[in-house]
C-alpha cells in the first residue's frame, strides 16, 4: 500500500505550471540578452569587429551553423554581414516573444532555437556560460509542454474544449480509490474521463474505451452484448 505522502508527490505532478514558469523566464533573459545585442550589433557582431568572424569560427566546430556561412551564401545578392545579423536578431526577438506569450509554442521555440545558435557562435566570445545554459532551455522547450499553462495557446484550446487540465488527475484518483463494490461503474468512469480528456467524448462505450483494474486486481468487466441469437 502506498503511503498518502507518496501519492500527493505523483498527483502535484499534473501541473504545468512549473514548465510554464521555465519558458517565460528563458524567455525574459533572451529578451533582456536580444536588447543588448541589438544595441551594440555593430560591435559585439560585426564581422571585422574586435573579434572578427575569420578568428572566431576557428575556435568552432566545423559543423556548426555560423553567420559567415550565411553571409557568404547571400553575398552575390548584395547582402552585406551587418543586413545578415539585423535579420537574424530580428527574427530571433520575435521568436522569442511568440515563446513567452506562448503562441505557437513549439515552432516559436525551435525558431528561437534555430536563430539563437548561430548568433551564439558568432559572437561566442561574449556569451560566456549563460549562452549555452539558454541554448539547453530552448532545447528543452521544443520537447516540453511548456505551452500548456498561462500561453494564448492553452487559452485558445481551452475554448476550442480540448483540454481538461485535471482529467487525468481525476483518473489517478478514480484507479488509486476505486468503489469496491461497483467496480464496473469505476471503470466507466475511468474511461469517460480519458476519452473527454482525448477529445474524444463523442464517441460510444464500445469505441476506444479503456478497461481499468483496481486494487482488488479485479478487472472491470465488458458490457454485456446484446447481439440476438
Amino acid at each position: 500500500m502506498k503511503s498518502p505522502k507518496r501519492n500527493f508527490l505523483f498527483l502535484e505532478a499534473a501541473s504545468f505550471k512549473p514548465l510554464a514558469i521555465f519558458r517565460i523566464g528563458i524567455a525574459a533573459i533572451l529578451l533582456a540578452q536580444v536588447q543588448v545585442l541589438w544595441r551594440y550589433r555593430d560591435l559585439l557582431m560585426d564581422e571585422f569587429g574586435p573579434v572578427p568572424w575569420v578568428l572566431s569560427d576557428r575556435l568552432l566546430d566545423p559543423l556548426l551553423p555560423r553567420l559567415s556561412y550565411v553571409t557568404a551564401w547571400l553575398a552575390p545578392y548584395g547582402v552585406s554581414s551587418g543586413a545578415v545579423v539585423t535579420a537574424f536578431l530580428a527574427m530571433h526577438t520575435i521568436a522569442v516573444v511568440l515563446l513567452a506569450a506562448g503562441y505557437r509554442t513549439r515552432i516559436a521555440a525551435i525558431a528561437a532555437w534555430a536563430t539563437y545558435l548561430p548568433l551564439r557562435y558568432a559572437g561566442h566570445l561574449y556569451f560566456y556560460g549563460i549562452g549555452g545554459m539558454l541554448l539547453i532551455g530552448l532545447f528543452y522547450c521544443m520537447f516540453l509542454p511548456v505551452g500548456r499553462e498561462w500561453s494564448l495557446d492553452s487559452r485558445r484550446e481551452i475554448e476550442r474544449g480540448r483540454v481538461q487540465p485535471q482529467a487525468h488527475v481525476a483518473v489517478a484518483v478514480v484507479i488509486e480509490r476505486p468503489d469496491g463494490e461497483h467496480p464496473a461503474l469505476a471503470g466507466t468512469m475511468a474511461s469517460t474521463i480519458v476519452r473527454r480528456a482525448m477529445g474524444l467524448e463523442f464517441l460510444g462505450p464500445g469505441e476506444g474505451e479503456a478497461q481499468f483494474t483496481h486494487r482488488g486486481g479485479n478487472r472491470a468487466p465488458a458490457p454485456a452484448s446484446h447481439h440476438s441469437p
